[in-house]
């Protein structure tokens, strides 16, 4: 899964078209420069990343240890399949 195809939500998913919903909870925060952030994210033992802009990490207050919800589009799996219906 590429980092700039995983959005990060910190409260409920409502109704969206993705299928795969990945709760999980913050690693770490990486600076990658330019106002982009990455985050660590452990989703049942997996590290997943993230790549957000630093005014998302503000708004949404990510911190390591805070619990998320991942949001990956199934065309963004690169024929992986979807991870929701494990």
């Amino acid at each position: 899964i590429r980092a700039r195809d995983v959005m990060i939500a910190t409260g409920p998913v409502g109704q969206v078209s993705a299928l795969n919903l990945l709760p999980g909870r913050i690693l770490e925060l990486g600076d990658q420069g330019r106002g982009v952030i990455e985050v660590a994210v452990n989703v049942r033992g997996a590290r997943i990343l993230a790549l957000v802009t630093q005014k998302s990490v503000s708004q949404l207050g990510l911190v390591p240890g805070r619990e998320v919800t991942l949001i990956v589009k199934s065309v963004a799996l690169d024929g992986m399949g979807a991870l929701a219906r494990r």
